[in-house]
């Protein structure tokens, strides 16, 4: 047995994804003490989280490639649900289901920033705030405090359930979906 057949292939991609995501939650943390005036620590910050962001998905791009190679492969004589796909059929699905998982994590995120803003007006109607008043207020700093450090505490969740549940690794080092050995 070729130990670096088992050890180096996914596991390094699990790493390597559990760092970005912990780099990820860094960055937001780094935000969040960004002094007044600090345009270049927030540009620093930004190309730390644009790094932490790219990263995951070009791993996801490689990922989709091989898996989607090796089904195509496979299917001339299995009798799974890829029987006689094609490479680009099966890569076709994969990136879907990536881009629909995507989506669906923008639109959580989005409904989320929604709820935080429509709490804020309901706060500040509460308070007897005229819309006027509150109409150009920015955020308070605790608010946009609690978000970032909302948003590092996913990443970096992300990062730990990365490293305690990577995706099935068979025998030949390839990442494998389905959860046999090939």
């Amino acid at each position: 047995s070729n130990d670096a057949d088992i050890s180096h292939g996914p596991t390094r991609m699990h790493l390597l994804l559990a760092m970005l995501q912990f780099l990820s939650g860094l960055s937001y943390i780094g935000t969040a003490f960004i002094p007044a005036g600090g345009i270049i620590s927030c540009f620093l910050w930004g190309f730390a989280r644009g790094v932490a962001a790219s990263w995951p998905e070009f791993l996801l791009g490689l990922a989709l490639i091989s898996v989607s190679r090796r089904l195509s492969r496979e299917s001339a004589g299995s009798s799974d649900d890829v029987d006689g796909k094609s490479y680009k059929d099966i890569a076709s699905v994969f990136q879907s289901q990536a881009a629909t998982s995507r989506n669906l994590g923008s639109l959580f995120g989005s409904l989320l920033t929604f709820g935080v803003f429509v709490w804020k007006l309901h706060r500040d109607h509460e308070n007897g705030s005229t819309e006027e008043e509150t109409e150009n207020e920015p955020l308070g700093v605790g608010i946009v405090s609690v978000l970032l450090f909302a948003t590092a505490s996913l990443s970096i969740l992300g990062g730990i359930i990365a490293m305690l549940y990577p995706v099935d690794q068979p025998k030949n080092g390839t990442i494998n979906p389905r959860g046999d050995d090939v």
